[in-house]
């Protein structure tokens, strides 16, 4: 497809046959700036906090990765596969 030009189609991420998935922890710090990472509110990640069920990763709106009690609203970006 002629969609996206080369620039774009190297930001694209794998995650592994999934269709539509948010970022874990490592993904979003290996792949976005602290630029691309603080866009906008906080959003969640899809990586648990170790040893406590209760807690997960998050974006803050500065493009920090912090973790925080998964019973509070914030916002996600999901991330998808394009076949080309």
């Amino acid at each position: 497809t002629n969609a996206f030009n080369d620039e774009e189609k190297s930001q694209f991420i794998s995650t592994e046959g999934d269709k539509i998935t948010l970022l874990t922890k490592e993904e979003a710090d290996t792949l976005l700036s602290k630029e691309e990472k603080a866009a906008g509110y906080w959003w969640w990640l899809r990586s648990p906090y170790p040893n406590n069920s209760c807690v997960v990763w998050l974006v803050d709106s500065d493009g920090d990765i912090y973790y925080y009690n998964a019973s509070y609203s914030g916002g996600v970006r999901p991330a998808f596969n394009l076949k080309f």
